[in-house]
């Protein structure tokens, strides 16, 4: 109406990186895994020369950081982009251990006491929602958790009336989404971990949940 032609964006800059579409996508995971690379070669050209609780300072100082940023927004993204990102870690825990590159994965986790990224990232997710869900965030992120079952059919009493409400989507990548995904999750209940009786905190919720799913080091890095 105004004669002005808006200009298309092929690039934006998103959670302090320039990528191309949104988290999520090839291009976005790409300058995450370029960035840890540069800082995971860095500590495996002086390996050899300091010590395993020392490379496993600098990997979580400065490697670990750069791939969870944001983390929870591209955890929808593909099996394969997961994939490349659980790569970056096995070379980390190569480097701090010192073993063979062909060692299995697992093995590297439970010496270390590390877990699988994608079992960090739902960590993170979880801990976001039972914030929104307990008010602890802003007033824009606890909206947007919905309402329950029970709320929204009003005086029927249903089985599943204490569950969250779930949207529709027709996309697999709305589905497996934050919000979808975490409600999911919620609703199924795992470990009661939605409970008053087993979390009345934020810090009791980390410190139990972390208890139950999260590896401990077989070996006490020197």
């Amino acid at each position: 109406m105004l004669d002005i032609q808006l200009i298309k964006l092929f690039e934006t800059i998103r959670l302090n990186y320039t990528t191309q579409g949104g988290a999520g996508t090839p291009q976005y995971i790409d300058m995450i895994l370029e960035k840890a690379s540069a800082r995971l070669n860095g500590i495996r050209r002086i390996s050899h020369s300091i010590t395993r609780k020392a490379k496993i300072c600098l990997y979580k100082a400065l490697v670990l950081p750069v791939v969870e940023y944001g983390s929870i927004l591209y955890d929808n993204c593909t099996f394969l982009l997961k994939q490349r990102l659980e790569s970056l870690q096995r070379k980390a825990a190569v480097i701090c251990t010192g073993a063979f590159i062909n060692t299995s994965y697992e093995k590297l986790l439970d010496e270390l006491g590390w877990n699988k990224l994608e079992e960090r990232r739902t960590f993170a997710r979880r801990s976001l929602f039972y914030k929104m869900s307990h008010k602890l965030v802003p007033e824009y992120l606890c909206g947007l958790r919905p309402e329950t079952v029970g709320d929204r059919v009003g005086c029927y009493v249903l089985r599943n009336s204490g569950d969250l409400s779930i949207d529709r989507y027709k996309k697999t990548q709305m589905c497996t989404s934050f919000i979808p995904k975490t409600i999911r999750d919620w609703n199924d209940n795992i470990c009661n971990w939605r409970g008053n009786d087993f979390a009345p905190c934020l810090d009791s919720f980390k410190s139990r949940y972390k208890k139950l799913l999260f590896r401990t080091p077989l070996v006490q890095a020197l």
